[in-house]
């Protein structure tokens, strides 16, 4: 166990991305030693969703996780968002990434309007520049917000940036 915050953490991002055993040890280490600590934690969420083999199931289950709030904007980012950005997994071929982050988007704006509508806009920010394969996927869970219950500003978001309104 590292003495102090920084090397516990640069110790985690270095044993998660190696993979193997030692990354489940690492994450269970760094979660049961700063579990409580609702700002830690974060980092916790953001090493994982960051890493370069994690998929939406791995988030899924580091949402789970003793000390994850949903309602609390931080580990939304850390998970969710962070996840957006971690390009080759949110981009998975089968459209996981996307179906994982609109799930999120029409859950979150039940009680979070605005990390709701901040998630969309992350989650379709490139949508012009996505392969025609991509954007397809992309354009198909667009529709599916459409019919959920959201934010005016998601709808007005999802009809400018992805033209979904209009197929």
């Amino acid at each position: 166990e590292a003495p102090d915050f920084d090397t516990s953490l640069q110790s985690l991002r270095i044993l998660v991305e190696g993979g193997g055993e030692m990354k489940q040890k690492a994450l269970d280490s760094f979660h049961s030693r700063w579990k409580k600590d609702t700002a830690t934690l974060c980092y916790w969420f953001s090493v994982q969703s960051r890493f370069s083999r994690c998929t939406a199931e791995d988030v899924k289950k580091a949402m789970q996780a003793e000390g994850f709030d949903p309602k609390n904007p931080n580990h939304l980012r850390s998970a969710v968002h962070t996840f957006t950005q971690n390009l080759a997994r949110f981009h998975d071929p089968s459209g996981k990434g996307y179906r994982f982050a609109v799930d999120q988007i029409i859950e979150i704006a039940q009680y979070n309007p605005m990390i709701s509508f901040n998630l969309a806009k992350q989650v379709f920010l490139d949508f012009e520049k996505l392969p025609d394969v991509q954007k397809q996927l992309l354009a198909k869970e667009g529709r599916r917000l459409l019919s959920a219950k959201l934010p005016p500003e998601v709808y007005e978001l999802l009809r400018r940036v992805a033209n979904v309104g209009d197929k």
